[in-house]
């Protein structure tokens, strides 16, 4: 067996010069669900001032737009992302698609 230990990163710089494109989970990731995570609001930021794409993710039956006011509440920025997609959101849009096709 091939294992790697994970490692630990103190900020997200290294990993903002490897890759073009972010897709991050919000809960447990940019917060607790009380408040943002230390430097989360400002990792954020500085992905969408590198010109990254950001995509946030979330298993929240809600859709995306209840997510994203969330975020805002909580002190993110909404340029700080470009794309916001919830479990909610998938499920909205496919049962919106099944009812226009008959």
């Amino acid at each position: 067996m091939n294992a790697k230990l994970a490692r630990h990163l103190d900020g997200i710089e290294a990993l903002a010069e490897r890759y073009d494109v972010f897709l991050l989970d919000q809960f447990g990731v940019l917060h607790d669900g009380q408040q943002p995570y230390a430097g989360a609001v400002e990792a954020l930021s500085a992905l969408k001032r590198a010109g990254k794409t950001v995509v946030l993710i979330s298993n929240s039956g809600k859709r995306a737009e209840p997510n994203e006011r969330r975020l805002k509440k909580l002190g993110f920025e909404e340029a700080s992302w470009d794309h916001f997609v919830s479990s909610g959101e998938v499920a909205w849009r496919a049962f919106r698609d099944m009812a226009a096709s008959g």
